[in-house]
């Protein structure tokens, strides 16, 4: 445990008591622990010690990954690529097993806390579907992006998805300002139809 986070977590929650969400978030190095790819066991094994450090604290709440990429599957490392077309949807195939084996060790460790599962492809809102450039056919639907995760189960029923999107003209967060907002669905002409 990083330390200062349990204080962290304990001061938002107990003095502010306010909600608190942990995300493990490394940023460059994706799914990676010591320089390495983390492979599924070693994803789980984290929530079951995220878990048991914090599942009775109602107030935190916790997402399983911020934007996800790289991490070790199907025999190589670098496998989350938010770049592949994943056209044949084993990614996606793979990341839902990823989501549900987390769900499945956070619920059999007794916790009811909310569960934020993100999609691939940074999790942005613009791209959660497919945006007509990634993803397998499902349901009928082309390049239907991250539809799969849809079919999680929870037995507790507290499980949403984690979605978000930079503003900025490339929809990226890297550049300054929301030039993005007026050309989206989300915002300008597509927000006030809707």
């Amino acid at each position: 445990l990083i330390e200062g986070v349990d204080d962290t977590v304990n001061y938002i929650t107990n003095e502010l008591n306010a909600y608190v969400i942990i995300d493990p978030h490394n940023n460059d190095q994706g799914l990676q622990y010591n320089g390495q790819d983390v492979n599924l066991q070693q994803f789980v094994n984290l929530w079951k010690g995220i878990t048991k450090q914090w599942g009775s604290n109602s107030k935190a709440i916790f997402g399983l990954y911020n934007e996800p990429r790289y991490g070790y599957a199907d025999g190589r490392s670098g496998y989350f690529d938010p770049d592949s077309l994943d056209s044949d949807g084993r990614q996606i195939k793979n990341w839902f097993n990823w989501m549900q084996a987390a769900i499945d060790a956070v619920r059999n460790l007794g916790a009811d806390n909310l569960i934020l599962v993100p999609g691939l492809h940074w999790t942005g809102s613009r791209d959660w579907s497919g945006a007509d450039w990634w993803g397998e056919s499902i349901g009928g639907y082309p390049k239907g992006g991250n539809t799969r995760l849809a079919g999680l189960t929870d037995p507790k029923q507290r499980i949403a998805y984690d979605v978000h999107q930079y503003m900025d003209k490339k929809f990226t967060g890297e550049a300054v300002g929301c030039g993005g907002h007026a050309q989206s669905e989300w915002g300008g002409a597509g927000l006030r139809r809707n």
